[in-house]
């Protein structure tokens, strides 16, 4: 059993040896420190003494002004919001990618709760897109079933806007007007 006698001498014990432990414990922290900065100095000299840069002139490095092509962004290009047109209720966002003058679109979806409740929130690649000009059509499967495809068909109604359906290959009965907007940043708005 304690006595008063015995805490007073536990208690500063406990100290010096708290002490003595967390003094031992920096020195071998400023111990490694000074390993770690050694090799990683060598390290950096090794890498100096070693890299080589390839010449813009070496065949196969670089690019010459003739081999830079610039491609400027098609109509679809950029991110979209399709919503049921009957509540405004989002359906799908699409992240989509078009060069002008390629009617090939591709990009990502997310879904949310316009088409069915129980996908909110799947994403994926779409598994076909193209733009002519006034008629988008995307494909893309957030199911399970591999056989499902849901698609958009929409034409376009102003320079942000497009109206169409949203049908599905296996669920026929579904045939959902929506209404596709381009999603502004904050910036554009």
């Amino acid at each position: 059993m304690y006595t008063p006698s015995t805490r007073r001498l536990v208690l500063p014990l406990a100290l010096v040896v708290l002490v003595f432990g967390l003094v031992l414990s920096g020195c071998q922290q400023s111990k490694l420190r000074g390993m770690n900065n050694d090799q990683t100095q060598k390290e950096e000299e090794e890498n100096e003494n070693t890299e080589v840069t390839p010449s813009v002139d070496e065949e196969g490095h670089g690019t010459s002004p003739e081999e830079e092509e610039l491609v400027e962004p098609g109509f679809m290009n950029g991110s979209w919001r399709v919503a049921t047109t009957d509540q405004d209720t989002p359906a799908v966002y699409f992240d989509t990618f078009q060069d002008k003058g390629d009617t090939t679109v591709t990009g990502q979806y997310l879904m949310a709760l316009g088409i069915y409740e129980r996908l909110d929130g799947e994403s994926g690649d779409i598994q076909e897109g193209s733009f002519d000009g006034n008629t988008l059509t995307l494909k893309w499967n957030p199911t399970n079933d591999q056989e499902e495809v849901l698609t958009l068909q929409a034409t376009k109604t102003s320079e942000d806007t497009l109206e169409g359906n949203v049908t599905a290959k296996r669920n026929v009965e579904m045939d959902i007007p929506v209404k596709v907007t381009r999603r502004l940043s904050q910036g554009e708005e």
